[in-house]
């Protein structure tokens, strides 16, 4: 399915922005589950990290 939205997106936008997009969700989606659901120990750093993904992408998307 996330290929799928990822192949459907990629029509519209640049490819590498779609790309950017798609792992930064998947990382940050799979490292939040983690950290709520099976109780994983959270440091700063490892917010700090999420947060320059994000702000990455937004930079990227924001440029393009």
């Amino acid at each position: 399915m996330s290929l799928f939205l990822f192949a459907l997106s990629a029509r519209t936008i640049p490819t590498q922005i779609a790309y950017m997009v798609w792992l930064a969700v998947g990382v940050g989606g799979v490292t939040t589950i983690q950290m709520l659901f099976e109780r994983q120990p959270v440091t700063p750093f490892q917010i700090v990290c999420l947060l320059f993904i994000f702000i990455g992408v937004a930079g990227l998307k924001s440029q393009a």
